[in-house]
């Protein structure tokens, strides 16, 4: 178990963690699609439901163990850590140095992958999964996304995937 980040550790003991396997999957608009393909689901939007049925399911399960058996109604702090696979190349968006340590660096993206796609369907697996009654009961959103870690040692454990951590404000 990851300590408690300082911005949720005043609501320790009400708060649940789980972290989704895999790279995260973002929710991807579409624009544009006309004729023939407007009624289809595109690739994007197909890859988006899948990973937030998987991220449901983690969520419903963990939040069915910690023997709470209707969704939450009151105010919530949500933290989301979106980590990706260590590319191969080295980013130009990190150095060399901290790259040859194997710290996880954060992902800068220009239009895919964006913090609120990701955070967008996080909140959606919450109220899918029913922990949250609403994603309208967020009042406080932290948004992580970097590359992982590399896989060595004791840190092997910080490999893709997604850490969501949901904590009770009142």
């Amino acid at each position: 178990m990851t300590p408690i980040p300082a911005h949720l550790t005043q609501y320790a003991g009400r708060r649940l963690e789980v972290t989704i396997p895999g790279p995260p999957v973002s929710w991807r608009r579409r624009w544009g699609v006309h004729g023939a393909q407007a009624g289809r689901p595109t690739a994007d939007e197909l890859k988006a439901r899948a990973w937030r049925t998987l991220a449901a399911g983690h969520l419903a399960l963990a939040y069915r163990a910690a023997e709470h058996r209707t969704p939450h109604t009151g105010p919530v702090a949500v933290e989301i850590d979106a980590r990706w696979p260590r590319p191969d190349r080295r980013p130009e968006s990190a150095s060399a140095e901290v790259w040859a340590t194997g710290q996880r660096i954060y992902r800068p993206t220009r239009h895919r992958d964006d913090l609120d796609r990701i955070a967008s369907n996080v909140l959606d697996a919450l109220v899918t999964a029913l922990v949250l009654e609403d994603d309208g009961l967020v009042v406080e959103l932290y948004v992580k996304k970097r590359y992982a870690g590399r896989l060595i040692g004791e840190n092997a454990t910080d490999g893709p995937g997604t850490r969501i951590q949901v904590a009770c404000t009142s």
